[in-house]
């Protein structure tokens, strides 16, 4: 079974976008077949380059980014694993294993028998609850742990001393 997520970068009022692309899509990577268990880890190395300027410094460290992770079938059926975000650092240099909890909706005790049997899962909607509305509707959902995504980043700041922000 191969696996890939798509993401989506959220930059709020206190960034401006300047380059790269805020939304996209992983390759589809597989794990040896001798690797294959409950803690086997897929490597995406899926490079996510963009560039932002401060507007001001009020919601400063407010960029995030959000993860909707899927896996291929035996048919290569795209099936739901999992949604979960965090908020990207905004201090210089190299931050490494950032996790990002993944959640899926959860059903009735048929409805998780299907998920597990054929794949079938609840999906949201509107992906407004991940993390625009989340204090508002996620409490409201019942939901199950489903893995997590680690991230390395780099983050490279400029000019930001002569702003007066260390």
């Amino acid at each position: 079974e191969g696996a890939f997520c798509r993401y989506k970068i959220d930059c709020g009022k206190a960034w401006e976008h300047l380059d790269g692309d805020l939304i996209g899509q992983t390759h589809v990577a597989y794990c040896a077949t001798s690797a294959i268990s409950s803690s086997a880890m897929m490597p995406f190395n899926h490079p996510i380059d963009c560039h932002f300027a401060e507007a001001g410094l009020q919601g400063w460290g407010n960029i995030r980014i959000a993860i909707q992770c899927y896996r291929l079938d035996w048919c290569g059926r795209r099936i739901l694993s999992g949604y979960g975000f965090t908020h990207l650092p905004s201090s210089p240099g190299h931050h490494s294993h950032i996790q990002v909890p993944l959640w899926r909706p959860s059903g009735s005790p048929d409805e998780e028998l299907n998920y597990y049997l054929l794949g079938h899962t609840h999906a949201l909607l509107t992906h407004d609850p991940i993390y625009e509305t989340a204090w508002r509707e996620r409490c409201r959902l019942v939901t199950v742990s489903a893995g997590s995504v680690w991230l390395d980043l780099f983050v490279v700041t400029r000019n930001l001393t002569a702003q007066g922000v260390n």
